[in-house]
Protein backbone atom coordinates (compact mmCIF):
# COMPACT_ATOMS: atom_id res chain seq x y z
CA UNK A 1 0.00 0.00 0.00
CA UNK A 2 1.33 3.27 -0.74
CA UNK A 3 0.92 5.98 1.95
CA UNK A 4 1.01 9.87 2.21
CA UNK A 5 0.86 10.78 5.23
CA UNK A 6 0.66 15.08 5.67
CA UNK A 7 2.00 17.35 8.63
CA UNK A 8 2.49 20.86 8.34
CA UNK A 9 4.28 22.03 12.08
CA UNK A 10 7.39 23.54 11.88
CA UNK A 11 8.11 21.87 15.53
CA UNK A 12 8.24 19.05 17.62
CA UNK A 13 4.94 18.08 19.66
CA UNK A 14 3.17 15.18 20.10
CA UNK A 15 1.28 15.13 16.42
CA UNK A 16 4.90 14.87 14.79
CA UNK A 17 6.31 12.36 17.21
CA UNK A 18 3.13 9.85 16.17
CA UNK A 19 3.25 10.44 12.39
CA UNK A 20 7.26 9.68 12.74
CA UNK A 21 6.38 6.75 14.72
CA UNK A 22 3.65 5.60 12.47
CA UNK A 23 5.62 6.32 9.11
CA UNK A 24 8.48 4.10 10.64
CA UNK A 25 5.87 1.28 11.27
CA UNK A 26 4.31 1.34 8.19
CA UNK A 27 7.06 1.17 6.22
CA UNK A 28 8.83 -1.84 8.82
CA UNK A 29 5.86 -3.75 7.42
CA UNK A 30 5.96 -3.36 3.93
CA UNK A 31 4.05 -0.47 3.28
CA UNK A 32 5.63 2.44 0.28
CA UNK A 33 5.24 5.87 2.78
CA UNK A 34 6.00 9.40 1.79
CA UNK A 35 5.65 12.15 4.58
CA UNK A 36 5.02 15.43 3.57
CA UNK A 37 5.86 18.12 5.65
CA UNK A 38 7.33 21.51 6.59
CA UNK A 39 9.92 23.08 5.19
CA UNK A 40 12.98 22.74 7.45
CA UNK A 41 10.92 21.37 10.41
CA UNK A 42 11.78 19.13 12.85
CA UNK A 43 9.89 16.07 11.49
CA UNK A 44 11.86 16.42 8.40
CA UNK A 45 15.07 15.97 10.43
CA UNK A 46 14.31 13.35 12.45
CA UNK A 47 13.03 11.46 8.98
CA UNK A 48 16.02 12.04 6.89
CA UNK A 49 17.78 10.78 10.40
CA UNK A 50 15.66 7.62 9.78
CA UNK A 51 16.24 7.86 6.08
CA UNK A 52 12.49 7.33 5.68
CA UNK A 53 11.06 9.27 2.18
CA UNK A 54 10.30 12.53 2.96
CA UNK A 55 9.29 15.70 0.75
CA UNK A 56 9.65 18.96 2.00
CA UNK A 57 6.59 21.83 1.58
CA UNK A 58 6.74 25.54 2.40
CA UNK A 59 3.41 25.65 4.55
CA UNK A 60 1.97 28.88 5.65
CA UNK A 61 -1.64 28.41 6.94
CA UNK A 62 -4.71 26.58 5.77
CA UNK A 63 -5.19 27.94 2.06
CA UNK A 64 -1.73 29.06 1.16
CA UNK A 65 -1.66 28.17 -2.61
CA UNK A 66 2.06 27.45 -2.87
CA UNK A 67 1.50 24.74 -0.61
CA UNK A 68 -2.08 23.22 -2.09
CA UNK A 69 0.11 22.86 -5.70
CA UNK A 70 3.02 21.26 -4.39
CA UNK A 71 0.51 18.61 -2.52
CA UNK A 72 -1.18 18.54 -5.60
CA UNK A 73 2.02 17.53 -7.14
CA UNK A 74 3.15 15.58 -5.17
CA UNK A 75 0.06 13.82 -4.73
CA UNK A 76 0.00 12.93 -8.51
CA UNK A 77 3.41 12.04 -8.58
CA UNK A 78 3.19 9.82 -5.66
CA UNK A 79 -0.12 8.37 -6.55
CA UNK A 80 -1.06 7.04 -2.81
CA UNK A 81 -3.52 4.49 -2.22
CA UNK A 82 -4.32 6.70 1.02
CA UNK A 83 -3.53 10.34 2.01
CA UNK A 84 -3.70 11.15 5.87
CA UNK A 85 -3.00 14.39 6.77
CA UNK A 86 -2.30 14.70 10.59
CA UNK A 87 -2.98 18.49 11.32
CA UNK A 88 -5.73 20.95 11.28
CA UNK A 89 -3.33 23.29 8.33
CA UNK A 90 -2.91 20.40 6.15
CA UNK A 91 -6.38 19.20 6.25
CA UNK A 92 -7.19 22.57 4.64
CA UNK A 93 -4.23 22.22 2.30
CA UNK A 94 -4.64 18.93 1.92
CA UNK A 95 -8.30 18.80 0.14
CA UNK A 96 -7.38 18.78 -3.38
CA UNK A 97 -3.98 16.31 -3.02
CA UNK A 98 -6.76 14.16 -1.52
CA UNK A 99 -8.63 13.50 -4.38
CA UNK A 100 -5.58 12.07 -5.74
CA UNK A 101 -6.20 8.90 -3.53
CA UNK A 102 -9.08 5.64 -3.08
CA UNK A 103 -8.85 6.92 0.95
CA UNK A 104 -8.65 10.22 2.41
CA UNK A 105 -8.02 10.26 5.91
CA UNK A 106 -7.89 13.11 8.42
CA UNK A 107 -6.90 13.17 11.69
CA UNK A 108 -8.12 15.34 15.15
CA UNK A 109 -5.44 15.37 18.10
CA UNK A 110 -7.18 18.13 19.27
CA UNK A 111 -9.92 19.11 21.88
CA UNK A 112 -11.78 22.26 20.69
CA UNK A 113 -14.22 22.84 18.61
CA UNK A 114 -14.23 22.97 15.12
CA UNK A 115 -14.07 26.37 13.69
CA UNK A 116 -14.87 25.15 9.83
CA UNK A 117 -16.44 22.39 8.61
CA UNK A 118 -12.57 20.95 6.50
CA UNK A 119 -13.47 17.73 8.20
CA UNK A 120 -16.82 17.07 7.03
CA UNK A 121 -14.85 16.54 3.62
CA UNK A 122 -12.90 13.51 4.74
CA UNK A 123 -13.68 10.04 3.82
CA UNK A 124 -12.36 9.02 7.20
CA UNK A 125 -11.63 11.33 10.60
CA UNK A 126 -9.66 9.57 12.92
CA UNK A 127 -10.36 11.21 16.60
CA UNK A 128 -7.48 9.92 19.23
CA UNK A 129 -9.93 10.10 21.62
CA UNK A 130 -13.81 9.80 22.68
CA UNK A 131 -13.92 13.54 23.45
CA UNK A 132 -12.50 14.20 20.70
CA UNK A 133 -14.97 12.40 18.58
CA UNK A 134 -17.81 14.21 20.67
CA UNK A 135 -16.21 17.45 19.42
CA UNK A 136 -16.36 16.33 15.80
CA UNK A 137 -19.67 14.83 15.83
CA UNK A 138 -21.12 18.45 17.58
CA UNK A 139 -19.06 20.51 14.46
CA UNK A 140 -21.07 18.09 11.66
CA UNK A 141 -18.81 15.50 11.28
CA UNK A 142 -20.97 12.65 10.51
CA UNK A 143 -20.02 9.85 13.41
CA UNK A 144 -20.12 7.05 10.86
CA UNK A 145 -17.10 8.57 9.02
CA UNK A 146 -14.89 8.67 12.85
CA UNK A 147 -13.08 5.97 14.19
CA UNK A 148 -11.53 6.47 17.62
CA UNK A 149 -7.64 4.90 17.27
CA UNK A 150 -5.97 5.48 20.71
CA UNK A 151 -2.25 7.03 20.32
CA UNK A 152 0.72 5.26 22.11
CA UNK A 153 4.17 5.23 21.77
CA UNK A 154 6.63 1.65 21.40
CA UNK A 155 7.26 0.22 24.48
CA UNK A 156 11.14 -0.03 26.25
CA UNK A 157 12.77 -2.11 28.49
CA UNK A 158 13.14 -0.48 31.95
CA UNK A 159 17.10 0.77 32.64
CA UNK A 160 19.06 -0.43 34.69
CA UNK A 161 20.14 1.47 37.97
CA UNK A 162 18.04 3.80 40.21
CA UNK A 163 18.45 1.80 43.44
CA UNK A 164 21.03 4.34 44.57
CA UNK A 165 18.32 6.92 44.48
CA UNK A 166 16.31 4.65 46.22
CA UNK A 167 18.35 4.34 49.31
CA UNK A 168 19.42 8.18 49.25
CA UNK A 169 15.72 9.03 49.23
CA UNK A 170 15.11 6.51 52.07
CA UNK A 171 12.15 4.04 50.05
CA UNK A 172 13.38 0.16 51.33
CA UNK A 173 14.53 -1.90 48.79
CA UNK A 174 11.37 -3.68 47.26
CA UNK A 175 8.71 -1.55 47.92
CA UNK A 176 6.25 -0.54 45.38
CA UNK A 177 7.30 2.82 43.69
CA UNK A 178 4.65 4.02 40.61
CA UNK A 179 6.35 6.43 38.16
Amino acid sequence: MRVLHVDSALGWRGGQNQVWLTAKGMAARGHEVLVACRRGGRLAARLYEDRLPVREISFRGDFWPPAILALHRLAREFRPNVVQLHDPHAVSTGLLAGKAAQHRIATRRVDFPLKSGKYRHWERVIAVSRAIASLLAQGGVCAERVRVVYEGVPDRLAERGGREVFEALGIPAGAPVVG
